[in-house]
Order: structure tokens, then C-alpha cells, then sequence
């Protein structure tokens, strides 16, 4: 136990989450709270109508069951759901970077000009809508554009995942990498109003 509790607060410093081993465990176990609860079915087609059995599959969805070994993507997702919110800053941290008082980083968090994730030790702000020690130019208006409903790992995977909409030099790059260029946020801001992406 304790080697594996020595490797896991080196592979947290490595990622950069800035959190004790005992403050991980604790996002971890928030974010399995807030997964979905799965009803364990024999046959999981049953459950779904054609048109979402469909769409599964041509989604490249199976409903064969996990090879021997597989990781459980619930699992995998409670995981990379706390690696986000251990390496996310608190609220004191972007004041001091951005050079104002936290009552306004609440503001702002508050009128979605920043992105957050509520916990119960408090705000959590991503440090994918920053570039260095600023933020990304236009964030804001793409965080006030995206459904407030959308899960943060979507919205995390589609921002700095590379996306068909956007190229530069011949190389499909990320909206957060688009915007970083100095590209035109319209598109992006477009885009994330009409998100869809999934964890």
C-alpha cells in the first residue's frame, strides 16, 4: 500500500494536480457520487429503444461485454473527472494570477465569464481556459455560450481535443488551441452553443 501511495503522489506531481494523496481520494469518491446509478442488465439492448440501439452502434457502441481485463469506463471516468478537479485552481489562485479580488473571480464564475465546478470544499476553476498565467483570448464568451447543463469532461475533451472545424497550417488543432492562435471565436462560440459532446 504505502508503494502504491508513493507512486500515486509522484504521478500526481508529474500531471501537475497539486492535491495530497488523501485530498485525490476525496475528488474520486465525488466523482463516483456523482455518476449515474446502473440498473445491471442481462440484456442491456432490451433497455433502449431501436432508434437509441441505432445510434449506439453506428456510434461505434456495442452491447457485447467488456473484454476480460478492461478497464471499467465508469471507473476510468470517475478518474479522469478527479484528475481535473485535483489539478484545477482554487478561487484565491486565479485572483492572484489575474490581479483582482476573489469577490470578483465569484462574479465572475457567477455570470459564466469563467468556467467552474462547484464541490463541497468549494470552487474548482479548470486550468484548460488558461493560457500560462492569463486566460485564453474569447473563453469567456465560449464559457457563457455552452449549456449550463453539459458535464466538465465533455466540455474538457471537445476544448482541447482536436476538432475538424479548426486548422492551422494544414493540422486539425483544438477550439482552446484555435483561440490561442488568435483565430476568429465565432465558430467556436457557435459550436459551444450547440454542444453535444459527451464525457
Amino acid at each position: 500500500m504505502a508503494v502504491a501511495q508513493t507512486t500515486l503522489e509522484q504521478e500526481l506531481v508529474r500531471a501537475g494536480v497539486r492535491v495530497s494523496v488523501d485530498e485525490f481520494q476525496e475528488l474520486v469518491l465525488e466523482a463516483v457520487r456523482q455518476l449515474p446509478t446502473t440498473i445491471e442488465s442481462e440484456n442491456p439492448a432490451r433497455e433502449l429503444t431501436e432508434a437509441e440501439r441505432d445510434a449506439l452502434l453506428k456510434g461505434g457502441g456495442t452491447f457485447e461485454p467488456l473484454p476480460p481485463g478492461t478497464p471499467d469506463p465508469r471507473a476510468v471516468t470517475a478518474a479522469k473527472y478527479a484528475t481535473l478537479l485535483g489539478s484545477s485552481y482554487k478561487v484565491e489562485d486565479v485572483a492572484k494570477m489575474l490581479g483582482v479580488d476573489p469577490s470578483r473571480i465569484r462574479q465572475r464564475l457567477k455570470e459564466r465569464s469563467l468556467y467552474g465546478i462547484k464541490t463541497r470544499e468549494g470552487w474548482r476553476i479548470p486550468r484548460f481556459q488558461f493560457d500560462g498565467c492569463r486566460l485564453i483570448p474569447n473563453v469567456d464568451q465560449v464559457i457563457a455560450a455552452m449549456p449550463y447543463d453539459k458535464h466538465p469532461l465533455g466540455f474538457f475533451n471537445w476544448f482541447t481535443m482536436p476538432d475538424p472545424d479548426f486548422w492551422i497550417d494544414d493540422v486539425s488543432v483544438s477550439p482552446s488551441e484555435w483561440l490561442r492562435s488568435g483565430g476568429d471565436p465565432a465558430r467556436v462560440i457557435e459550436l459551444a452553443a450547440s454542444f453535444e459532446y459527451g464525457v
